[in-house]
């Protein structure tokens, strides 16, 4: 199902709600790139007419884009997000932020001031939702994408260059290159040498599987670490590694170093997984839900940023980023939107 199919799909079944009149469209299907909305519509209730802005997505995925905030909060009308299908707690995460929406389904949920108030929730599809590009999004293939994000030029190397650099094989690396030309992401610029386009897009796409694709993946371990060890953790892995191994420091710790905003709770950590044991011994930690400390898989030495916090190694804005919109609390939104401004921007202007 593409956009234009959801948008008219979710028109119907707006106009199936009782306190609802009529529903006009005032700005069709994308003519409103100025204000960054796909559409604008207005709906008649008993008590008078208001407007919405649109945002349309094809599927939604936990942590939920970050421009979604920014649009909701930026827009002079609310924001109606319009999708084939939002999952219960999408549902909850899109109330939470008074985010309004409405689905293919009939999943809905609009709020105007205290008179009208419409929520549907609990139906799901007939069928599976398929995103069209959702092969390209296996765990293995997102750490390439992660490094192809982080450094566009990245796509002309040779394809055993790019699976030493992001821990795949080459047959994996050809299917990821193969998707990303099928999907139009990756076009021919020169007589041998490509460039990605839509890189917002496919970074927007990369966030909504972050957190039920590859954060399970790299996801080592969850330890309890005793409060005077915490409190020396990231130098005494420090001191352990340097000279052996890589590591760097992500999460919620990583955020506060960049910022100097976030208090971090939870010490994560990054580092290659034949170390994991060792160091948890060597810190006496103890695997527990109720943890503190987090272990993450240092898949490759490009996400790990070329410059150091405070004396420490931290892995790339962009997982620092993509953890922070997986957390999905207002002050971790606010940080995260901080780490855009400040360091991810610039790769898609």
């Amino acid at each position: 199902m593409n956009e234009k199919e959801i948008f008219r799909k979710c028109i119907d079944n707006l106009q199936g709600f009782k306190p609802i009149r009529s529903v006009a469209i005032r700005e069709d299907f994308k003519t409103l790139r100025d204000k960054e909305i796909d559409a604008q519509i207005e709906i008649e209730f008993k008590n008078g007419h208001h407007r919405f802005g649109v945002e349309i997505k094809s599927l939604l995925k936990r942590p939920l884009p970050a421009y979604l905030y920014e649009l909701s909060r930026s827009n002079d009308e609310p924001l109606l997000v319009m999708s084939a299908y939002i999952n219960p707690s999408i549902a909850a995460d899109l109330r939470s932020a008074g985010i309004q929406y409405i689905d293919v389904v009939g999943n809905a949920f609009l709020q105007i001031g205290e008179c009208i108030h419409i929520e549907v929730k609990g139906k799901k599809p007939d069928h599976p939702i398929r995103t069209v590009s959702n092969s390209l999004f296996q765990p293995k293939l997102m750490q390439l994408l992660a490094i192809f994000i982080i450094d566009p030029a990245a796509v002309n190397q040779t394809v055993r260059t790019l699976a030493e650099r992001a821990g795949l094989s080459k047959d994996r690396v050809s299917v990821a290159l193969r998707l990303l030309k099928e999907k139009g992401w990756l076009i021919q610029s020169g007589k041998s040498e490509y460039r990605l386009t839509g890189k917002r897009e496919l970074f927007d796409q990369w966030l909504m599987n972050y957190g039920d694709r590859l954060r399970p993946k790299i996801l080592l371990g969850t330890y309890k670490a005793s409060p005077t060890v915490l409190q020396e953790l990231p130098d005494l892995v420090k001191n352990y590694l340097q000279t052996e191994r890589y590591y760097a420091i992500g999460g919620e710790l990583g955020a506060d170093l960049l910022t100097n905003y976030y208090r971090a709770r939870v010490t994560d950590l990054f580092i290659y997984p034949g170390e994991m044991v060792k160091i948890s011994q060597y810190l006496n930690l103890l695997p527990a839900r109720d943890y503190n400390v987090r272990f993450f898989s240092l898949f490759s030495d490009d996400i790990v940023s070329d410059k150091e916090k405070k004396g420490y190694r931290i892995v790339h804005p962009l997982l620092i980023y993509a953890e922070l919109l997986y957390m999905g609390g207002e002050r971790e939104r606010e940080t995260a939107k901080m780490i855009f401004d400040q360091y991810l921007g610039e790769l898609f202007e």
